[in-house]
């Protein structure tokens, strides 16, 4: 059993990408207490922690980014960040291939961005494209192109609060 396999349970059921393309050892790296009843999984700014709460562990998260899985974790975030620690809400914008075609896409996207930006100045934006895409779809990867130029223009507007995630690059296999 391999040191992903071991810690894998506790992340069973997040449906999270950048935790399974961690535990796929696709991209990013992941570190448990010494007993195994914690994890943190770290993939570039984000740091997602799973298990029972354990401020050693805690204490060697890098990223600004914490994503505890459960609430008890929130207590031991501050104790051992202090002010540093800013509670924020992640929202997720799910685009199925069916529901939007790539001109509604174009039409909404960019606009969705403003629109939420406007809203919520502070708030990190992470946008992903979609895990899986086909290569040879060519209307598949321009989809992805739309959220790409979404990211591009936030940037070129000095957003230093966006992030962007290849969806193509996050899984190996049947995942995708």
């Amino acid at each position: 059993m391999t040191y992903l396999q071991r810690i894998a349970p506790l992340f069973a059921g997040w449906e999270e990408t950048m935790v399974w393309s961690c535990l796929q050892g696709v991209m990013g790296r992941a570190e448990a207490n010494a007993d195994g009843s914690a994890a943190m999984i770290v993939n570039r700014d984000f740091v997602f922690l799973a298990g029972r709460p354990d401020p050693a562990l805690l204490a060697k998260a890098p990223g600004p980014i914490l994503v505890p899985r459960t609430e008890d974790w929130n207590g031991q975030i501050e104790a051992v960040f202090g002010k540093r620690a800013v509670k924020e809400i992640r929202y997720a914008v799910k685009k199925e291939p069916d529901v939007f075609d790539r001109e509604h896409l174009e039409r909404t996207h960019p606009a969705l961005y403003r629109r939420y930006r406007e809203s919520n100045p502070k708030t990190p934006v992470i946008f992903i494209s979609k895990p899986d895409i086909r290569l040879a779809d060519l209307e598949s990867v321009r989809r992805r192109d739309v959220i790409y130029r979404t990211y591009i223009e936030a940037l070129r507007n000095g957003d230093e609060r966006v992030f962007y995630v290849d969806g193509f690059q996050l899984f190996n296999g049947n995942r995708r």
